[in-house]
């Protein structure tokens, strides 16, 4: 068993606010990041929708020869404005999971302060 004393800890406070801090940085661009790419998906997608329910669209069939629907379903847009979008979507959601990788990161970073706070005091409380 290692046993710490007060400056240890003190360092390892020190050390774990500046880390917390980086954090909290990497957590902003990495929301900011997030939001944007959410916003690029939306709007590729409700672009594509509206273009396909009030334009109507033209798709292949399985001999590759175009078929216009001049009045797709609901469905039929939203699948169009979806398989439009996917790229988009797809860098939405990745960048929504390291946003929340980031805010996780942050989490444990907290509980490790916490934790060495309760260490810090319990060694004063002996001394």
């Amino acid at each position: 068993m290692t046993v710490l004393t007060q400056g240890e800890i003190e360092a390892a406070i020190l050390a774990t606010s500046d880390a917390l801090e980086d954090l909290t940085r990497d957590h902003a661009v990495a929301a900011d990041r997030a939001a944007q790419a959410e916003a690029d998906y939306k709007l590729a997608y409700f672009r594509t929708f509206l273009a396909v329910k009030g334009q109507g669209v033209v798709l292949a069939d399985e001999d590759g020869v175009p078929v216009r629907f001049p009045k797709p379903t609901e469905k039929v847009a939203e699948a169009y404005a979806t398989t439009s979008a996917a790229d988009l979507y797809v860098a939405y959601k990745l960048s929504a999971a390291a946003a929340d990788a980031a805010k996780q990161a942050l989490f444990t970073r907290r509980a490790r302060l916490d934790s060495l706070r309760t260490l810090s005091a319990n060694v004063r409380s002996l001394t």
